[in-house]
């Protein structure tokens, strides 16, 4: 496994994050649970396919109000879907 602080990260705070999270797996692996088969077709969905999914390049989006307002409405959509 390679060390975390070895990663080319931009954002200050997110290696310490990381090796938090890194650090976490390690000492409690009985914790880790598979993503749950509807959020992974959710995500998929929002990007159509998994091979956008795959290839997507977060340094090239530009995540607006817009964006968050309907990501928002369809996790509504969905918890509501989910509650009948």
């Amino acid at each position: 496994m390679s060390d975390i602080n070895d990663l080319d990260v931009e954002e200050p705070a997110l290696a310490p994050f990381l090796s938090l999270i890194e650090k976490d797996i390690q000492q409690n692996p009985f914790q880790l649970a598979p993503m749950e088969s509807d959020f992974l077709a959710t995500v998929i969905a929002i990007f159509g396919s998994w091979e956008n999914l795959a290839s997507f390049d977060p340094n090239s989006f530009e995540f607006t109000k817009e964006d968050a307002a309907q990501l928002s409405a369809l996790f509504a959509e969905i918890d509501a879907e989910e509650a009948q």
